[in-house]
């Protein structure tokens, strides 16, 4: 008859998969600072740069978008950017 391993051990094996898988699952983290002195602003503590520190940030708003073709002028048109929606998700 074959003998089976007690409770602990397999407590003790569950144990160890899961702080793997919590340990293995973090992102790394970058500051990103920027110097606010540069700012030709009179209120300096009230400005929120955090939404510039993603890469190709475009702010909300209305922009002239001027086609080209051949160095000759298409059209101009007006396009609206609208904010990004937040997910609550995990995507």
């Amino acid at each position: 008859m074959k003998k089976s391993r007690p409770p602990a051990f397999y407590l003790r094996r569950l144990g160890i998969y899961i702080a793997i898988a919590i340990l293995g699952s973090t992102s790394p983290v970058v500051a990103v600072e920027f110097n606010i002195d540069i700012l030709d602003s009179e209120d300096r503590e009230n400005i929120d740069l955090s939404r510039f520190s993603r890469a190709g940030y475009i702010m909300p708003g209305t922009y002239t978008l001027s086609m080209r073709l051949n160095e000759h002028g298409i059209s101009d048109q007006e396009i609206l950017l609208l904010k990004e929606p937040v997910t609550m998700g995990w995507l």
